[in-house]
């Protein structure tokens, strides 16, 4: 796959799909658990229960119409176990990570 362009387009979602990334981000963001470094991303963790898999999804649906630069996984752990996000792409992906979502 050839390297997707670095950048952010930000007219890709409407008013109304923008207000539910929105809430999706802003409830996503509260209740993580654990964030890992990866070598070329971030993998964010929740408790099974303090998670929906739905919710994860719609945010990664709609993050990919506007940042079509990562590449997203998404693991539920057996017996409602943790649930992760893996968000990673190509170079400068870790540091707009730590820029925008505040990862340290």
């Amino acid at each position: 796959m050839e390297n997707a362009a670095f950048f952010c387009d930000m007219q890709a979602m409407s008013n109304s799909e923008r207000e539910r990334y929105q809430e999706l981000r802003e409830e996503l963001e509260k209740t993580i658990q654990e964030i890992k470094e990866l070598e070329n991303g971030y993998a964010f963790r929740w408790r099974g229960e303090a998670v929906s898999l739905l919710d994860v999804a719609e945010w990664v649906e709609k993050e990919r119409k506007c940042c079509s630069f990562f590449d997203f996984e998404i693991a539920a752990e057996r017996e409602r176990g943790p649930v992760w996000l893996k968000i990673t792409g190509g170079p400068g992906v870790k540091p707009f990570l730590r820029a925008e979502f505040g990862v340290r």
